[in-house]
């Protein structure tokens, strides 16, 4: 009887060990033939330009000294003397040969002051000269001789005019404007105090102000 009830046993693991697997998800699939598909998504954004908000100031001020054959100075006068018998005075020599020197201004000089504007708003630039011995002063403006060297202003417009994102100019155009100035000597002009031993003379200021145009 034990016998009997073992091999019963033994037959009914066997047969449970022989039926098919069945899938984990879903009804078991009976026919044939069978497609199964699965759809991959992604997220999709629209495209999008847009342009920083705020001023961007990019320019730049060179300054450039005015080449002359003689640099500007002020001398005193330049004398020798001579011992003279007959009158018993030192004569004072203007030959050719004496190396007389009269006194006064000699040469010229001057700067010329460039600024570019690069931003992409207008800029205002001042420029302005004092004149402290009354030499003759010139200014030229963008090569253009003024009739005087009173403040001159000018407005730098902005160098992302006209320029866009995706469109057909994509690249800005630089504005400029370029003062120059010159210190002549002239006969007129005022004698300066001696400076201190080493110094130099400042015949005057050269100011040049940048800022946004109102």
């Amino acid at each position: 009887m034990k016998k009997a009830l073992s091999m019963i046993l033994v037959l009914t693991m066997v047969l449970a060990l022989a039926l098919p697997a069945m899938a984990v998800e879903g009804d078991p699939i009976t026919t044939a033939p069978t497609e199964s598909s699965k759809d991959v998504t992604a997220s999709y954004t629209e495209e999008s330009h847009t342009v920083k908000a705020g001023d961007v100031l990019y320019f730049t001020i060179t300054w450039t000294a005015n080449t002359t054959e003689t640099a500007l100075a002020y001398t005193g006068e330049q004398a020798t003397y001579t011992w003279d018998g007959a009158t018993m005075t030192y004569v004072q020599n203007k030959g050719v040969g004496d190396n007389y020197v009269a006194e006064g201004w000699y040469g010229s000089t001057g700067y010329t002051v460039e600024v570019k504007n690069r931003s992409n708003i207008a800029l205002k630039v001042t420029n302005s000269a004092s004149n402290r011995y009354e030499l003759k002063l010139t200014q030229s403006v963008n090569g253009t001789t003024a009739e005087n060297y009173a403040e001159k202003q000018s407005v730098l417009g902005s160098a992302a005019e006209g320029v866009t994102i995706d469109g057909s100019k994509t690249t800005g155009t630089e504005t400029s404007v370029k003062v120059s100035y010159t210190y002549d000597h002239v006969a007129s002009a005022a004698k300066p105090d001696a400076p201190t031993s080493g110094e130099t003379l400042t015949v005057g200021t050269l100011t040049v102000k940048v800022e946004k145009n109102a």
